[in-house]
């Protein structure tokens, strides 16, 4: 599948809202629950409108129509996160879309390091980033949850 990346925009708020809201969303994610739609456009609105992150939809081609079916977060510092739509898990492409979100955001970032960090029972996620070329550099607790620490050197 062809892959794209965009920045996120106004449009993109019902359909990401209802991607925070997956259930495996949810479980893998460090923020516990369901997020009100309240809550969410507070966060998306700082997503949107705050310089020091990018907020970008990866779009794959599907027969001859560009499908959102991923969104990334990057910000400044160079921390990464990302999800995959239900419909696009285990078909192989989450480390393309990392790599493709990666090289979109270099143009508006310069960062020289991108770190991620992820639940250690995220299986499908820490997969995704060694395929993406990170490499395990520590452990971390964040909200008491046990996260691995990945970077990968631009």
């Amino acid at each position: 599948m062809e892959l794209r990346t965009r920045k996120a925009n106004r449009e993109d708020l019902m359909l990401l809202y209802g991607w925070a809201n997956d259930p495996l969303t949810r479980k893998m994610s460090l923020n516990k629950g369901t997020v009100s739609l309240e809550t969410y456009y507070k966060w998306f609105n700082i997503y949107l409108h705050d310089d020091n992150i990018l907020f970008l939809i990866v779009e794959g081609l599907d027969k001859e129509d560009w499908i959102p079916i991923a969104q990334v977060r990057l910000h400044a510092d160079g921390e990464i996160s990302f999800s995959v739509a239900k419909d696009y898990r285990g078909k192989g492409l989450a480390a393309r879309i990392i790599i493709n979100a990666i090289e979109f955001a270099k143009s508006c970032f310069p960062v020289n390091c991108i770190v991620a960090k992820v639940k250690k029972d995220n299986l499908a996620s820490i997969k995704s980033l060694e395929r993406a070329g990170f490499n395990l550099i520590g452990e971390d607790t964040i909200k008491r949850e046990s996260c691995y620490v990945y970077e990968k050197y631009l």
